[in-house]
């Protein structure tokens, strides 16, 4: 199973879901730029964003935020050195990565999912908006504030299971 298949599963069902995206990274951090992990209401997770107690905090977070409804997207840094004043991951290897928090439902995102997992190849787009298909050719995080930013990435279909692609393919042209 995917993570897109994961949350496509999830949503269908009317799970909320998060999916937190490390959407920049630099340094020593465990997080790289595009590590996804997808969080649902009742605690599923699947993904990763970096492991460790970061990881579990983010994971946590996710949680508090489903839990409040949070509908709007979040980013938010971790600092992975105790010398940093805030936003500490509680790593200390070094180096630091953005994370975006981004919640998904079924009304506002399952088609769109859907859509680009047909697709191979596919651009997505993720933002202060939430996520979308891109049709950028460029990659990567274009970031003017924590309150206006994007960041664009090719679906490969290497993160798409060819099984899920045949499946939907049968249910949209059958025989």
């Amino acid at each position: 199973m995917s993570l897109w298949e994961f949350i496509v599963e999830k949503l269908t069902a009317s799970k909320k879901m998060m999916l937190l995206v490390v959407v920049e990274s630099e340094g020593s951090s465990p997080g790289r730029q595009g590590f996804k992990m997808a969080v649902d209401e009742d605690g599923g997770i699947f993904g990763t964003i970096g492991g460790g107690i970061m990881e579990h905090k983010l994971v946590e977070k996710a949680k508090t935020l489903l839990a409040v409804n949070q509908c709007t997207v979040l980013l938010m840094r971790q600092h992975h050195d105790k010398k940093q004043a805030t936003n500490q991951s509680g790593m200390i290897c070094s180096g630091w990565q953005l994370n975006a928090f981004i919640p998904l439902s079924k009304e506002k995102d399952l088609a769109t999912i859907q859509h680009f997992m047909l697709r191979p190849n596919a651009r997505v787009q993720f933002s202060d908006s939430g996520l979308c298909i891109s049709k950028q050719q460029s990659s990567g995080l274009n970031l003017e504030s924590d309150e206006t930013w994007s960041y664009t990435e090719k679906i490969s279909s290497s993160q798409l299971s060819i099984l899920w692609v045949e499946a939907m393919l049968d249910w949209l042209y059958p025989n």
